[in-house]
């Protein structure tokens, strides 16, 4: 059967090319996780489960296992102006790559378990776009002009390697978000990941995301939509899709970490909506 995922799939690449690029070098390990999450999706929109108290109840069980991880913004902002005055695509590549280097070594001999590295570099015309749209008064938002992402299987990997990084690389990390204590937008909101910001010179600022592989899988077909809204959606019932499919990804994620089914945390949560309103966590910074 030709379902919404392939049809979902199917129409940010005829409207992305970014998209497409990014499909065709992930496609073969996302697909069959994206498959799965299809699966369960429709298992649980054929339910009774509360989506949304759910949801939160469950972020708040992740965020118990990141509460040893530090969330923290620039101790001390670095310079803009600095930072475009030394930027250049060779010096980014060199960057790029004594980084990768260095993570690499890291992970070889010590990784907690099976992951995936990967990275690149943000196009010189982007960085460019960003410069202008600051200039406009936009915030700069160009510290990952060299990213890289690291996916592991689930949450508890996400939390062990974390602190393994901040272990191995305390004195270059100057940035350090936990998107499982305090989410972009509050508890619904369903991204999550640990960010962390490396600072090897003056103005040389590297990305890490953690992710888990459901998380990376959801992600990459939600981004043109979600975060850059480049491609709009066909419809709020094509927006109800994704955003369930994302909140099914944590909601396996949690319950693959803590031993309990997403059906038995629904029954606590029914259970729980008859006493109170179940209890959020902290909210985004305005």
């Amino acid at each position: 059967m030709y379902d919404i995922l392939n049809s979902h799939v199917d129409y940010i690449a005829a409207s992305d090319p970014e998209f497409d690029r990014a499909w065709q070098i992930h496609q073969a390990r996302c697909a069959p996780i994206l498959s799965r999450l299809s699966h369960k999706e429709r298992e649980l929109h054929g339910s009774s489960i509360s989506w949304s108290h759910t949801h939160v109840l469950a972020a708040c069980g992740g965020a118990r296992i990141f509460a040893g991880i530090p969330d923290f913004e620039f101790r001390g902002f670095p310079r803009p102006r600095v930072w475009i005055a030394h930027w250049l695509p060779a010096k980014a590549t060199n960057l790029f790559g004594y980084w990768h280097w260095r993570l690499v070594r890291c992970l070889r001999y010590s990784a907690p378990g099976p992951y995936v590295l990967y990275g690149g570099l943000k196009s010189w015309a982007g960085i460019r776009h960003r410069i202008e749209q600051w200039r406009g008064g936009a915030p700069f938002d160009l510290w990952d002009g060299v990213r890289f992402r690291i996916v592991v299987d689930g949450i508890r990997d996400v939390a062990d390697l974390t602190m393994l990084l901040l272990s191995q690389f305390r004195e270059h990390i100057v940035r350090c978000r936990n998107y499982y204590a305090r989410p972009r937008n509050g508890p619904t909101d369903p991204y999550r990941a640990i960010h962390i910001e490396l600072q090897s010179d003056a103005e040389d600022f590297v990305e890490v995301q953690i992710v888990s592989s459901r998380r990376e899988a959801v992600g990459l077909i939600d981004h043109s939509m979600v975060l850059k809204r480049r491609v709009p959606f066909t419809g709020p019932a094509h927006q109800a899709w994704l955003e369930r499919l994302s909140w099914t990804s944590n909601l396996l994620d949690w319950s693959h970490a803590a031993g309990v089914t997403i059906e038995r945390l629904s029954d606590r949560i029914r259970e729980d909506v008859k006493k109170r309103k179940p209890r959020g966590f902290r909210e985004a910074r305005r």
